[in-house]
């Protein structure tokens, strides 16, 4: 039961909504009219508070969402640098759509300019036609396999250069499914041009070596046994080609001469130079030969 104190609060709250609402407002709806004003009030305030709530959890997300972002641009940032220093760039295949998406380093391997990978059409221009099989051959392997691949094959800038790229890719899943191919690809032909002139280099040298008509041997330092030898001192020792690569130089060294050789191959040492001496070798006639 409501006191003195609050009854002469409540008449004097409605005398000020009667003279509001005028003569025809009765002291009951008063009384409700001030009851609803009440909760109204009440209603806003808490909806005034979840909104403040709201905005600041919003806030929190959001800058929390600023930092994630930021710590991805970081990370793409590191990426591209260490592919720009490391020549190596990287892509993504949509298995379903075909859409590639790569690195700035992938667009200066294929001197494509603009920010958007070509469509599978444009890029099998870039390779010749059994090239281009080759690849995707690969891509539709890893795929269906789940495993991965790692492949060397010639192609071309768009700008007309020939190139040697590798490529690796893995294969990402979906539920299960594949859904994408992730790989790296790098510019190689400078290596490949250094091993197709090492190959030259040993071609030439193997010519030399085995059309040579002094006898030419490459042995181990250390054991003394024959690695290599060529026909003209097989002939000149007797010996055949496979005879003499199962012996060691010091099988073929005449008694009192093993010192000279000892120190001969010790000379390297001191000078950084081998030779030019002259030496005997004991050919398989028993007869000494100079060598």
């Amino acid at each position: 039961m409501a006191g003195p104190a609050e009854r002469r609060g409540g008449r004097s709250r409605c005398r000020h909504f009667r003279l509001f609402l005028g003569k025809f407002a009765s002291a009951r709806a008063c009384a409700r009219l001030g009851f609803a004003i009440g909760s109204i009030l009440t209603l806003l305030a808490g909806a005034l508070a979840w909104a403040l709530t709201s905005y600041r959890r919003r806030g929190a997300e959001i800058r929390s969402q600023q930092a994630l972002l930021a710590n991805v641009v970081a990370g793409e940032t590191f990426l591209e640098q260490a592919g720009a220093i490391s020549g190596v760039g990287g892509f993504r295949i949509d298995l379903h759509s075909g859409r590639q998406v790569w690195t700035r380093q992938t667009f200066k391997i294929y001197e494509v300019e603009g920010e958007v990978a070509p469509s599978a059409e444009e890029f099998d221009r870039l390779m010749a036609p059994d090239v281009g099989a080759r690849l995707w051959r690969a891509i539709r392997d890893a795929s269906e396999s789940g495993t991965g691949y790692d492949i060397e094959i010639p192609a071309q800038t768009a700008q007309g250069r020939p190139i040697w790229i590798r490529t690796i890719g893995v294969v990402e899943f979906d539920e299960g499914k594949p859904a994408r191919v992730v790989g790296a690809t790098q510019d190689i032909t400078e290596r490949k041009r250094a091993d197709e002139a090492l190959v030259e280099s040993e071609s030439k040298f193997r010519s030399l070596f085995e059309l040579s008509p002094v006898g030419i041997a490459l042995n181990d330092r250390e054991s003394g046994q024959f690695l290599h030898v060529n026909n003209a001192l097989a002939h000149s020792t007797g010996y055949t080609r496979e005879e003499l690569l199962a012996m060691t130089y010091h099988d073929v060294t005449p008694i009192g001469h093993a010192t000279v050789d000892v120190a001969q191959l010790q000379s390297p040492e001191q000078t950084a130079q081998f030779g030019p001496y002259e030496r005997i070798t004991v050919a398989r006639t028993a007869v000494a030969s100079p060598c």
